[in-house]
């Protein structure tokens, strides 16, 4: 949705862009609308993004920062922190061509910034370029506002996780081979996983009022807190993760069921689809390998049976909110002007060849 807008408002320089290169949008159980749990590990509902000492947020931020600050990797995973400069050596590129003096300088910021984050507040953390500041329902409301209304040449669908079928548990297998037993452990570790995860978070959203959250963010088109409340996993309720709400004016988006077909979907509108699983349930932690693969089957299905874009129907290409500015239909018909004649150069000399070839089969 970002990456639409900023190409609706042309943010490129050099480039006139247009909305209409965006065919379709596509949101898997995400927050559209932010979630609660961000301020129940540690966002302040008053002043987000700083958070609160000491919460379960400030601990996680603290152990980033250390496990940056000695490069370490968990299970061979990169946390992708280095354009922060948290590493003791300093950013990898052109680590190994700096001398002792470069090398001590780093090491001096990342121990200042690792105290900052430890002891008192880290830049990282309290910034607006991390995941929990992007779940918050500030971040979400000032996006959503940013954005304003969908554009009527997309299509935008949602899938939703209710949540009404997450605690059954992965069918037991029938048959002894390891090619069977293998699967299903691995999906029962992955269920066991998320459900002590949720449960976790639910408990830690549930139990707070976010009364100072509702006095903040009165005057925000769409907020209420009881909407987070109603069927949640804890994480994300569903009220966050079917259309973007909050921050603008209800009657702007249009919302309608998931149709059968992708004939029956309409640009401009929200298509709503629900399934059992909570928003885990399709990525990361699936209840099976195949009922993941149906999903994303069914969706790769649809959306290849989608009208292409309108840009791409050559409608409105001469107006001024064309795909295409003047200069790089300038270059392009210089291009192929080039081409022509690279072209006809090529015939005339085989032609030429063919003329010489002949000469000499005469002689």
């Amino acid at each position: 949705m970002n990456t639409q807008h900023l190409l609706h408002i042309c943010a490129f320089p050099g480039h006139n862009s247009s909305a209409d290169w965006i065919v379709s949008l596509t949101a898997i159980n995400a927050p559209l609308n932010g979630s609660l749990a961000a301020y129940a590990l540690g966002e302040q509902e008053g002043s987000a993004p700083q958070i609160v000492s000491f919460s379960p947020g400030a601990l996680l931020g603290s152990l980033v920062h250390i496990l940056a600050f000695v490069d370490c990797r968990i299970a061979g995973f990169d946390l992708g922190m280095d354009h922060w400069g948290l590493s003791r050596r300093g950013p990898e590129v052109g680590r190994e061509r700096r001398c002792w003096i470069q090398s001590g300088g780093l090491l001096w910021r990342a121990v200042k910034q690792l105290s900052a984050s430890v002891f008192c507040r880290s830049p990282v953390v309290e910034s607006e370029d991390n995941a929990a500041y992007d779940a918050s329902v500030h971040a979400m409301a000032h996006c959503n506002a940013s954005i304003g209304v969908a554009h009527d040449c997309t299509f935008y669908l949602s899938i939703v996780g209710t949540g009404a079928d997450a605690n059954k548990t992965p069918q037991y297998p029938a048959g002894w081979q390891w090619r069977v037993w293998l699967p299903w452990m691995l999906a029962m570790l992955g269920f066991v996983f998320r459900r002590i995860f949720l449960s976790t978070i639910c408990y830690l959203t549930n139990r707070r009022t976010y009364a100072e959250l509702s006095h903040t963010l009165s005057k925000v088109l769409g907020f209420d807190v009881e909407d987070y409340r109603g069927a949640c996993d804890g994480l994300c309720s569903v009220f966050s993760q079917s259309h973007p709400r909050v921050g603008v004016v209800c009657e702007s988006w249009r919302v309608a069921s998931m149709p059968q077909t992708a004939a029956e979907m309409h640009r401009g509108v929200w298509h709503v689809q629900t399934q059992g699983q909570d928003h885990m349930g399709i990525v990361p932690f699936p209840a099976s390998a195949h009922s993941q693969r149906k999903v994303f089957a069914d969706l790769f299905t649809r959306l290849r049976s989608l009208a292409p874009a309108v840009s791409m129907l050559g409608v409105n290409l001469e107006a001024d909110s064309c795909w295409m500015c003047a200069e790089t239909r300038s270059d392009m018909s210089e291009a192929s002007d080039a081409e022509t004649d690279l072209s006809n150069r090529d015939r005339d000399l085989s032609q030429d060849w063919h003329m010489s070839d002949s000469c000499h089969s005469y002689q």
